[in-house]
């Protein structure tokens, strides 16, 4: 029975966590992948080190390989900016206070752009892209207090506040969505 190389068993540990990779990836680039950019994991076979050159590839086939790998990492990106957040939503800016709601566009070269109206003080839970939450949640305006000085004279001073109260819900459970698809369901039969 051969010895198996290190890069050989770092290959089977990525394909058994469906972590794709070219195929001629460094063992450097290849640890860095598998353990998050901690090249040092405390759990590391030894093993006989591979004394063969590592197979280069053409040209195309490298960069093929990584657009291949930037893609993924796009899509991951993508696919995190657009995570659904159950959350209330109560705005805190007295100058929007009758307003129902904001409509929120965040882009970046990345992502793209998401855009989505956003209701204020409703009474149902609404779900927003993670992206849109995280705008959102660094947003501020400005409010007038009253301040009274050292000779007792009464001022306003500004102070900034969170534009938006936020409460951030657990997922909907599989009995609550049920719940809605029944009542929806109903809405749309008493409507036809």
């Amino acid at each position: 029975m051969t010895d198996k190389t290190e890069i050989q068993i770092l290959k089977e540990k990525a394909d058994s966590l469906e972590i794709q990779y070219p195929g001629n990836i460094s063992l450097a680039k290849l640890k860095e992948l598998l353990f998050d950019g901690d090249v040092t994991e405390p759990e590391a076979p030894v093993v006989k080190q591979d004394t063969s050159e590592p197979r280069q590839g053409t040209p195309k086939e490298v960069a093929k390989d990584k657009a291949k790998l930037r893609a993924q990492v796009i899509a991951q990106k993508r696919k995190e900016a657009n995570r659904l957040v159950r959350v209330m939503i109560t705005c805190m800016n007295p100058d929007k206070g009758e307003h129902p709601g904001e409509i929120f566009t965040v882009a970046n070269s990345i992502v793209g752009t998401i855009r989505k109206f956003v209701p204020f003080q409703s009474d149902q839970p609404f779900h927003v892209p993670q992206m849109i939450l995280n705008i959102m949640r660094e947003r501020k305006c400005q409010i007038f207090v009253n301040k009274r000085l050292s000779n007792g004279q009464v001022v306003k001073k500004g102070k900034l506040i969170n534009e938006f109260a936020i409460e951030v819900l657990d997922k909907i459970s599989k009995e609550e969505l049920q719940t809605i698809k029944t009542k929806q369901l109903a809405q749309d039969s008493i409507s036809d």
